[in-house]
């Protein structure tokens, strides 16, 4: 009896000790329970901004439609027909295709940058792209696709001539167009523009 006696006078020596404790110390444990919900709060955003991915790229596609729509029809460009060729002669076959495979996470607007990223290398084109031209490039290449699921592992293939149009359609932006292109390009800090080799 005396062990259990003992067990129950030190289990309450040591709550009163707990709560001594804190008493004394309330505000440096709250604060440091602050810090903890805040970092929990972070890291549960950080983990939207991953899983919510598709999402923005969606809003962005979308906000650059609402943009080309809101021009009026002054500001708008005249497009060429769609039956001219590219004024700027490529170097590679005009029926190749540009694949590209799909890693975790990614869509179709990561595959078509990754493919103006291959054409422009391949295909060295004499005309310099902005990070606003290449915005409406995969822009431009993710319509040509239309709405489908990207899976990863899943490839899908660009042709040369649709990224030529893209490319050549992209000169043809006025300066207000290419400047509301500004917040969209800000968007994707790893996008550099193109110049050519001279």
């Amino acid at each position: 009896m005396a062990n259990h006696r003992q067990r129950i006078a030190k289990s309450e020596s040591v709550t009163k000790g707990v709560f001594d404790f804190l008493d004394k110390n309330w505000q440096g444990v709250a604060i440091i329970l602050g810090i903890i919900a805040v970092f929990i709060w972070y890291q549960a955003l950080e983990l939207n901004k991953v899983l919510d991915w598709g999402k923005a790229l969606s809003g962005i596609s979308t906000g650059i439609k609402e943009t080309a729509l809101e021009l009026t029809p002054e500001a708008s460009p005249e497009l060429p027909p769609l039956t001219q060729e590219p004024e700027t002669p490529a170097p590679i076959p005009p029926s190749s295709t540009f694949s590209q495979k799909a890693a975790n996470g990614q869509g179709i607007t990561h595959l078509a940058r990754q493919a103006l990223d291959e054409y422009l290398a391949t295909a060295k084109p004499q005309v310099t792209l902005s990070r606003e031209h290449k915005i409406y490039v995969e822009d431009y290449l993710k319509d040509q696709v239309g709405q489908v699921r990207v899976h990863p592992g899943q490839e899908l293939s660009f042709s040369s001539d649709s990224i030529a149009k893209a490319i050549e359609l992209s000169q043809t932006l006025t300066p207000n167009q290419l400047a509301n292109l500004t917040k969209y390009a800000n968007r994707v800090p790893s996008l550099q523009a193109y110049q050519p080799i001279q």
